[in-house]
């Protein structure tokens, strides 16, 4: 017996006096479970139905239509974008929408394109599916799946990585749990905030009101992978807050994060015997450990904190003890200012 039926089954007892034989085997005690067998499908719709309208445990598309009545829509994913270029003859045209692929994803031309009397010609191709997948190092897109005549070769000079997957739930929360905490009116700082965070691709952003003057406004950004962001997401941000911001507006200046360069030093390393590592193990680890701290940091933090990296480096597995930290060469916090965002830089661990 499922814990609904038998929570149900019992409510219903409870609710009948107790003149009344209630036992099990009796007609009464049998009516009690038959009725929450036939009604348990009832009470889980009824469950569901109330996730579905709370935005803290929706999902799917129950948590994208409830955004809406926030006036917030899921990022969707985007494809990714870039530069091929074509080797082959002379004068040979290559149509609209002609493919080409690295191992795993396909691209095809945005537009038609004509080898020049050196054979080669570079063009715009988009992937053909969405997401971070059409993401790819330079020199991976090499393949044409239908070859065509006097069309040699092609290849990717440079790495394509804008490519964003759609929003995930959380992600999603996030934004709704801010745009309710922090309300956004009438073109205020958190307005701001929102419109860039709106913007598929950003992952976070920070707002500095009038930093040149009555009605100004400096949006730094970051990309979903909390790194600095690329031109074309910065024009993204700027024309998106461009449409949608009153027409009286002051100056607006888009930007990318700054990196915030962290050198971190643990010296002094003792290995813990009973933890069956190596000694070049445990420090590779205190690294990793630090340079995913350090790097964890969202656009509204205000520090890097020391005591936050001697936890990191005290609860990495077969560390017994240490001797010596500094950050940036100090034994203190680093304050995070302006449009800075933490990157670990040098990162060492000694024995």
């Amino acid at each position: 017996m499922s814990d609904i039926i038998l929570e149900q089954k019992t409510k219903f007892l409870d609710a009948l006096a107790d003149t009344y034989d209630k036992t099990e085997g009796t007609v009464i005690n049998d009516l009690a479970t038959a009725n929450a067998i036939a009604n348990e499908h009832f009470y889980i719709e009824w469950a569901n139905l109330k996730d579905s309208l709370d935005y803290r445990v929706a999902t799917g598309d129950d948590l994208t239509t409830l955004a809406l009545n926030f006036g917030i829509y899921r990022k969707e994913a985007s494809y990714a974008v870039g530069y091929v270029t074509f080797s082959g003859t002379a004068g040979v045209s290559i149509p609209q929408g002609f493919v080409v692929a690295n191992d795993t994803v396909e691209y095809a031309t945005n537009a038609p394109a004509l080898l020049d009397a050196t054979g080669a010609v570079t063009t715009l191709v988009t992937a053909t599916v969405a997401g971070t997948v059409g993401n790819t190092p330079a020199n991976t897109i090499v393949n044409i799946p239908i070859s065509m005549v006097g069309v040699d070769s092609v290849t990717n000079g440079l790495s394509f990585s804008d490519a964003q997957d759609e929003e995930t739930d959380e992600e999603l929360r996030e934004r709704i749990d801010y745009a309710l905490r922090y309300p956004a009116t009438s073109g205020n700082a958190n307005h701001y905030f929102q419109w860039a965070t709106e913007v598929s691709g950003v992952g976070g952003a920070r707002v500095i009101v009038k930093p040149s003057g009555a009605g100004s406004m400096k949006i730094a950004i970051v990309d979903t992978s909390n790194d600095t962001a690329q031109q074309p997401l910065i024009d993204s941000v700027y024309d998106h807050i461009i449409e949608n911001r009153p027409a009286t507006s002051g100056v607006l200046e888009v930007v990318s994060a700054t990196p915030l360069n962290i050198d971190i030093a643990v010296t002094g390393v003792t290995i813990d015997s009973t933890s069956g590592l190596g000694t070049q193990e445990v420090l590779d680890a205190i690294i990793a450990n630090i340079t995913a701290y350090v790097n964890s940091f969202a656009m509204d933090a205000t520090e890097v904190p020391y005591v936050g990296v001697v936890k990191v480096v005290i609860q990495t597995d077969g560390v017994a003890n240490y001797t010596g930290l500094t950050l940036n060469g100090g034994n203190v916090s680093i304050p995070i200012v302006d449009i800075e965002i933490p990157k670990a830089n040098i990162i060492t661990a000694t024995v």
